[in-house]
This record gives structure tokens, sequence and C-alpha cells, in this order.
């Protein structure tokens, strides 16, 4: 008798001291940053997506602007995240980025009014959804150099805690103007604060 309670009280020793340990566990905040990036703009092997590393994208598609375009044939991008990566999201921090935008033409310059709608999601507990970034840029008036819009958001602490994967960035662009589409190659990105473990 004595050795089964010696034998039950060495297994709640140790169950406390793994517990202890997992709380114990020096976390630090580190960031992570995925690019848009595009493959082949309007062509046959075109893929949106997300990725770690910048590089040489595809961009500058066409398409129907103007009046009709701010009557909802808005352009409308979806960038989701491949890597199959997760994160334990540091709610003492942000989500942010920078949606820049380009003209097809190669000009450089534009001229008009632009609504830019960007929305960051995840999935976390099988398939729940949260919502990062919910923003809206309405009718910025656009002269000269092509604009960019930065965003930054806090982290709900409701995430805390939570492991988060299959984000995706989807970004809406209305408005009365000639030619602006999303600029790549490094320049538009997503941003936000996760938690480690030290090594």
């Amino acid at each position: 008798m004595r050795r089964i309670l010696a034998i039950l009280c060495l297994a709640a020793l140790m169950a406390v001291g793994f517990s202890t340990f997992a709380i114990a566990a020096d976390l630090v905040s580190e960031d992570e940053r995925y690019f848009l990036r595009r493959d082949d703009c309007g062509g046959d092997a075109d893929h949106l997506h997300l990725a770690t590393r910048s590089g040489q994208d595809s961009e500058g598609c066409a398409y129907v602007a103007g009046v009709a375009n701010e009557a909802g044939l808005g352009l409308s991008y979806d960038f989701p995240q491949e890597d199959g990566l997760t994160y334990v999201l540091d709610t003492a921090g942000t989500v942010r980025g920078t949606i820049a935008t380009t003209d097809f033409f190669g000009l450089g310059a534009t001229a008009g009014l632009l609504t830019v709608e960007v929305t960051v999601t995840g999935s976390h507990s099988g398939f729940n959804t949260a919502t990062l970034v919910d923003e809206v840029y309405e009718n910025v008036p656009m002269t000269g150099a092509n604009p960019e819009f930065d965003f930054e958001t806090d982290i709900d602490d409701a995430l805390a805690g939570t492991e988060i994967g299959n984000l995706k960035v989807s970004v809406i662009i209305r408005g009365v103007q000639a030619n602006q589409t999303i600029a790549m190659s490094g320049d538009s990105f997503i941003e936000f604060d996760h938690l480690v473990e030290t090594p």
C-alpha cells in the first residue's frame, strides 16, 4: 500500500513539474512578414498567394475602370497562406502592413478617387474564422505618385494562446479612377507579432 501511495505521489509531483515547466517556459515576441505575391497576372498560371520571401512579381492586369468600377465591378484579390505554418499571436502586439498601388500603364501617376478595403483573416480551433484586420479607406484623392495604404490594428485579446493558421489577405479596390492595381514585388505585405519559446 505504501509503495502504491509513493508511486501516486511521485506521479503527482512529476505532473506538477511538467505543468510548471510548461507554464514557466520563457516566451518572446517575434514578428513575421508575409508578402503579397502573384506569378502570372492574367495568364494561365496565375497564382495569388502569401509568401515569407519577396521576389519579382507579375502585376498590372487591366480591368474595367471608371464609373463602372465604382458601381460594383471592383478589383477583388485574395492572397492565401500556403505554407501550412501556424502562429500563437502575441495579443500585446499588432497586425500591420502596407497595400501599395501601381498603374498598369506604367506612368507612375494617376488622378481621381480610390477606395481600398483590406481584410486579414485566419482560422483556429478547426474551422473557426478570426478576423484580424477589417479596414476601409474611402474616397482617397489620388494625384501625383501612386499611393500606399498603411494599416495597423491591435490583436484581439480573445485569441491569447490560440494557434492561428490559413491566413488570407483580401483586397478590394474601387473608385472613379483610371488604372490602379496592387503593387507587389515586395511593396505590399502584412506583418504580425507572435510568441515563440526562447531557445
